[in-house]
């Protein structure tokens, strides 16, 4: 027989947002649960900054985002960033900044924001319900009933947080929270990986696995560029990952699920125009021209990456440097500046970042995150369809969402 639980809030999903809302919550004094289908909570909040947990950023700019501008500058306006780092000062976290106006727990270490996150909640009443999956939201003498897989258990509230987050860094798939927000009348909009690394065609790329660069990026669709970046670039031996890959990948998802043709060209020399490199290349090949040809760029860029740009360009590199002619250092130097890939596949949902597309947000209010659809149901995190890019911008978007949400929650309960 199922025992029916009370509680003021259900929050399905202990991630970010709902760790955070949770905590909120808690300390104004309502009775609240987190019901998450794991048997940890957190669990890809510890992996979030390389494990240092990028908070936030001092730039908010709306530019950093995807999705409906006027949606989330509305729920930034309303959770304004010094109040959220307030709140995590109150819980034991002290802020520090970091290179780009990155936001890290001054300890560098995401287990300490999850840590702080738990004793708020868990201290002020919030209690956990583990390794227990939401799979329907049901109304009932107008209190809302959430069941769940176990046949023991179903928790019943006067509001639910739907922040289950969304299938990136998932070890498999499960859409059970789609199906389970799809009967409450919301459109999900088609999700994809974002800030994932990219899949490459050619094996080229397998020479210079686990060489790092700081470049130029431009993504081409159809022979059209559609998203520029510049940062680190790490080659794989799958391809190419790094910051500049990572936030240019959403663009890549959405094309190579379009079915379009998707390339991506890497400024080795971004500091350099294309005269100034053929110089410099000129000069090289006068002054070391006894040298064999693959040490000709070494000095000047990555020696991995060099060796591949001359393969590329079709020079054999144990041929001497003099011997190379003006049209193939013409050739080089374009190449430094335009080496260009096929790009077959993004390395899916399980490395993923973060996932684009989610809950169609005109059906929420930005006001509270409650559903237009369905009263009390609020929405927060990466459930939604907003993502942003590389540097804090997600995490930062969840804390929001879940403040926006906990603060409208606590003034209808209480009054």
């Amino acid at each position: 027989m199922k025992s029916n639980k009370m509680f003021d809030v259900i929050i399905i999903g202990g991630g970010a947002s709902g760790l955070f809302a949770g905590a909120v919550l808690s300390l104004s004094g309502l009775k609240c649960i987190i019901v998450e289908k794991n048997g940890r909570v957190g669990k890809k909040l510890l992996q979030t900054g390389n494990g240092k947990c990028n908070l936030s950023n001092r730039d908010m700019c709306l530019k950093n985002y995807y999705g409906d501008s006027a949606f989330i500058k509305r729920i930034f306006d309303k959770a304004p960033q010094k109040r959220i780092l307030s709140i995590f000062e109150s819980i034991g976290i002290e802020i520090v900044e970091g290179e780009n106006g990155k936001l890290f727990p001054k300890s560098m270490q995401a287990s300490s924001v999850l840590d702080s996150l738990r004793f708020a909640f868990e201290e002020h009443g919030g209690l956990f319900a583990l390794e227990r999956e939401a799979l329907s939201i049901a109304r009932k003498d107008n209190k809302l009933i959430v069941k769940t897989e176990s046949e023991t258990d179903e928790f019943c509230s006067d509001a639910v947080i739907i922040a289950t987050g969304g299938m990136a860094g998932l070890e498999r798939e499960c859409k059970n929270f789609f199906t389970m927000i799809k009967r409450l009348g919301h459109t999900v909009k088609e999700v994809m990986p974002s800030l994932v690394q990219l899949k490459l065609d050619k094996e080229l790329y397998k020479s210079m696995a686990g060489n790092r660069v700081e470049g130029g990026i431009v993504l081409y669709s159809n022979s059209e560029s559609v998203s520029s970046d510049r940062n680190e670039i790490l080659f794989t031996e799958y391809g190419i990952s790094g910051n500049a890959v990572l936030n240019i990948s959403r663009e890549a998802s959405l094309f190579l699920m379009q079915g379009k043709k998707v390339e991506l060209s890497v400024d080795l020399l971004p500091d350099e125009t294309l005269n100034e490199t053929k110089s410099i290349l000129k000069r090289r090949m006068e002054s070391i021209g006894k040298r064999k040809a693959e040490n000709l760029l070494n000095g000047w860029i990555n020696k991995r990456v060099g060796m591949a740009v001359l393969k590329s360009s079709g020079i054999d590199l144990s041929r001497q440097i003099s011997s190379l002619t003006d049209d193939e250092g013409e050739r080089i130097s374009e190449k430094l500046h335009d080496f260009r890939f096929k790009v077959k596949d993004t390395n899916g949902f399980r490395n993923a970042q973060v996932m684009a597309g989610g809950v169609a947000t005109d059906e929420v209010s930005p006001d509270t995150m409650e559903s237009e659809k369905e009263m009390g149901i609020f929405f927060t995190g990466e459930i939604l369809d907003v993502d942003g890019k590389s540097g804090g911008y997600n995490l930062h978007f969840a804390w929001a969402s879940a403040l926006v949400a906990a603060d409208a929650i606590s003034k209808r309960l209480k009054n």
